[in-house]
């Protein structure tokens, strides 16, 4: 980057070529590029949490769009996604399936075991670049405000590319992310501890 443009190397199916911008926002997920060549930080947590989600199709007439069980193993959460479309997202496969909603389950469109870790930057950017979402701030899927936090900080970017104040635009998703990761990692953490009973 210089005083008025951003040079960005992006590779796709076609090969690679230069792009020229005012400003970059890298919303390029928890192993961002952008951030690391900015040499910012993620503070990421040194061990994973495992967790397991599906998307899957069921009748969910009369249910929450949004709820979270406490069980003995753990937690889930389910979440609607569309009409009989609900996302769950669980401390572990065993946890999901002890919940007992497998017989109702009429397909199961995607899942993924997965490890979690958090992280919270201390810095947002750089001049004209500068990150949201994952790059930023990761958590785990329980409570369900990841996509939600990752639009808002490309709305507030807009906003700060419109009235020219960035450093705005860092102290204000720092003020919303990072205690949320804080909540989210000790929430989790407590649901995944297998002394703790629900």
């Amino acid at each position: 980057q210089d005083g008025s443009h951003v040079a960005s190397v992006v590779e796709g199916p076609e090969g690679t070529r230069t792009l020229t911008s005012r400003y970059l926002l890298g919303a390029d997920g928890a192993h961002s590029k952008v951030r690391e060549t900015l040499q910012i930080d993620p503070h990421r947590t040194p061990e994973p949490l495992g967790m397991y989600s599906q998307d899957a199709i069921l009748n969910w007439e009369g249910e929450p769009d949004l709820v979270i069980w406490i069980l003995d193993s753990g937690a889930v959460m389910a979440m609607r996604i569309g009409k009989d479309r609900v996302r769950f997202a669980a401390t572990t496969r065993s946890t999901f399936e002890a919940l007992g909603l497998s017989s109702r389950i009429q397909e199961t469109t995607w899942e993924s075991d997965f490890d979690v870790h958090f992280a919270q930057v201390d810095t947002y950017g750089v001049d004209r670049v500068w990150i949201a979402g994952d790059a930023a701030h990761v958590h785990s899927p329980i409570g369900g405000r990841g996509m939600n936090m990752g639009i808002a900080d490309g709305i507030r970017f807009a906003e700060a590319v419109r009235d020219g104040d960035f450093e705005g635009f860092a102290a204000d998703r720092h003020r919303v992310s990072g205690p949320w990761v804080r909540k989210n990692q000790r929430f989790t953490t407590l649901v995944s501890d297998p002394s703790f009973k629900g």
